[in-house]
């Protein structure tokens, strides 16, 4: 079992730029694609309330990573993928209390197993959706274990505009009225460009998402 599973990791994995001392409590864990390790992958750690990435290490030839554990806090280890066949990034976040105990971190799989976006197409130049006439969404199943799929609209500032209920579904309709706030909890989103795509709840408290495609929004 390699480095007694890693958790309380001081197993030394070589990172880009250090080997971690012996004993050293480490955030740890496996990336995989389809359950074959995959080497040479950037995982990233990141301050969660503010998104800046704190740390980083690279996949070993078995598909490890180590990263010295942080200070009290909520976190997030995150990876991320253009291949085709790849989901756009895997993510778990967790807190930590500050102890010395390290952790081990569920594995992460790159492998889409099936899951992409059907429509818009990118780029798409859409009418802006209402009650009446809503928007559609589309994409087909992600073909392993999952908890629910919700698509989700974002500005070009990085606001999420709107979320689709979280189920096991492969589509959504939006009637143009944002849910999220700020700034557009009740409000008619108005024209322009934005960005969608769709979030994944895995097992594990892991969670994933496809790349993010561009739609237009049309004045009526």
């Amino acid at each position: 079992m390699v480095c007694a599973l890693l958790a309380l990791a001081g197993c030394g994995l070589r990172r880009d730029r250090i080997v971690d001392a012996p004993g050293a409590p480490a955030i740890a864990g496996v990336v995989t694609r389809a359950g074959v390790p995959v080497a040479g992958e950037r995982v990233k750690l990141y301050d969660d309330a503010s998104a800046v990435v704190v740390d980083s290490a690279l996949t070993t030839s078995e598909g490890y990573y180590s990263i010295p554990a942080p200070a009290a806090g909520h976190w997030m280890v995150k990876v991320s993928s253009s291949l085709p066949g790849d989901l756009g990034y895997v993510r778990f976040q967790f807190t930590s209390d500050g102890l010395s105990n390290g952790l081990l971190v569920p594995p992460l799989d790159l492998a889409a197993h099936g899951f992409d976006l059907d429509e818009p197409v990118d780029s798409a130049m859409v009418s802006a959706p209402n009650i009446i006439a809503p928007l559609h969404f589309s994409w087909s199943a992600y073909q392993a274990s999952y908890r629910w799929a919700s698509a989700r609209i974002t500005d070009t500032l990085g606001n999420q505009v709107w979320a689709s209920a979280l189920l096991p579904s492969t589509s959504a309709d939006w009637n143009g009225v944002g849910n999220s706030d700020p700034p557009y909890l009740g409000q008619v989103v108005p024209p322009g460009r934005y960005w969608w795509r769709v979030k994944l709840h895995l097992h594990n408290g892991v969670q994933a998402a496809s790349r993010q495609r561009q739609i237009v929004l049309a004045s009526p």
